[in-house]
């Protein structure tokens, strides 16, 4: 598995699937503990504010908690929100980590089942559209009490697309090996 850190620029070659899942596990735990640092001081600055707006405007906020969790309501209008900017920043640098780390080994994978690297690339734009979608929506949502739901509806389209498009992509990562050699081994003439 640590071999596939030093082949983050190697995309030729092959990958078997009990090479690839287990790094892709390491990968995707690493993105979801660097996501939960990038959301965690955004998330208790905004838990924070509310806290002082809750002191200082009662009737303007409601907070509730129980044994799963706490629920926060802002009123709008307040201006007390979170960052969504710095959030959907931090969260973006946390998708492009996750591409870095897991491009090379992907292409790899898709190699070993005797398939072209590009189909890795399906749920990329779909991926992206959604974090450039989201401040907007939020900042949609912020602005008016009646927001227009046309951008909530694109942006749940583009994902219900992505997730369609990621479910594809894993498929074809499960895909058992091309029997024998194929075009994509190292040693193999290139047609």
């Amino acid at each position: 598995m640590l071999q596939n850190f030093g082949r983050l620029n190697r995309f030729k070659g092959r990958q078997t699937r009990g090479e690839f899942w287990p790094y892709a596990g390491v990968v995707i735990l690493i993105c979801y503990l660097a996501a939960g640092l990038v959301m965690v001081p955004i998330v208790g600055d905004f838990v924070q504010q509310a806290g002082e707006l809750a002191r200082s405007q009662p009737e303007a906020v409601t907070m509730q908690s129980g044994a799963t969790g706490a629920l926060v309501s802002v009123d709008a209008g307040t201006g007390v929100l979170p960052n969504v900017m710095l959030l959907s920043g931090g969260l973006g640098g946390v998708v492009a980590l996750a591409v870095l780390l897991l491009a090379a080994a992907v292409s790899r994978r898709l190699h070993d089942s005797g398939l072209r690297a590009y189909w890795g690339l399906l749920p990329l734009p779909f991926l992206i559209g959604g974090l450039l979608l989201m401040p907007l929506l939020m900042r949609e949502f912020a602005a008016s009490s009646e927001p227009d739901l046309s951008l909530f509806f694109l942006l749940f389209g583009n994902n219900i697309v992505y997730l369609a498009c990621l479910g594809a992509l894993i498929i074809l990562l499960c895909r058992p090996s091309s029997q024998g050699a194929n075009t994509f081994d190292e040693a193999a003439p290139r047609t």
